[in-house]
């Protein structure tokens, strides 16, 4: 039956960076900010475990932009308690297009208190 089809999509392999600069935010959590924003690739999957990792790479399917508003949102939940509101924040997205001819690139560049306000 057509409703038990799968559904068409193609994934996309890119980088995610996030920097952050004159904040107490650690590596630890940089690290936090990023798995909870963005599937990492996990080099040492066995087989049965591929399937699950892809198939929830669809469900959870973003395009670029969404990905650097997911990054800033994470971020702003996990250091809207840091005192130094003048912390730079800069969360890039480099996206390697699988279909089409051209690559995408989305980059959000602010203070952690311009974050704060834009997100409140």
């Amino acid at each position: 039956m057509i409703k038990n089809a799968p559904f068409q999509a193609h994934t996309n392999r890119g980088i995610l960076t996030l920097t952050i600069k004159n904040a107490k935010a650690s590596l630890k959590d940089i690290y936090n900010i990023l798995v909870k924003t963005s599937p990492i690739i996990r080099e040492l999957l066995k087989g049965e475990d591929e399937h699950a990792f892809v198939k929830q790479g669809h469900i959870l399917a973003f395009f670029c932009e969404d990905v650097a508003r997911e990054a800033a949102l994470n971020t702003f939940l996990h250091l809207r308690t840091e005192p130094n509101k003048d912390a730079k924040i800069k969360i890039t997205v480099d996206a390697d297009e699988s279909v089409h001819f051209h690559n995408l690139y989305c980059e959000i560049n602010m203070t952690l208190g311009e974050l704060m306000a834009y997100l409140k």
